[in-house]
């Protein structure tokens, strides 16, 4: 009788334990959360600010400019070493302000 009531009283401390460890990591869970909501938060009020000062247009256009100029990239990548170098070439014949119909004209 001994042995089973202590297996039950190892039992119970066991579920409590997980029990009280489920609860912590539950709210550690739940303070990060709230920590990246608040940050959200805090993001999208300076956004907004940034929205009202009409800056955000200049920050688009650097970034599909930025982006456009990765797709150059990643295009003449995928085009290979022939390609550069034709490029290259293309380049130098024409100057740096024909670079884009070079390219063009390799892809």
């Amino acid at each position: 009788g001994d042995a089973v009531e202590e297996g039950r009283l190892m039992r119970g401390k066991v579920v409590k334990a997980a029990k009280r460890w489920a609860m912590g990591s539950m709210y550690t869970a739940f303070d990060v959360w709230r920590t990246n909501a608040e940050m959200v938060v805090r993001v999208r009020r300076s956004v907004g600010k940034l929205l009202s000062k009409g800056v955000w247009a200049l920050l688009v256009g650097s970034f599909t400019s930025w982006r456009r100029s990765v797709d150059w990239a990643v295009r003449m990548r995928r085009l290979g070493t022939r390609a550069a170098s034709l490029w290259t070439s293309n380049v130098l014949r024409f100057g740096l302000c024909g670079w884009r119909a070079a390219i063009l004209g390799a892809a």
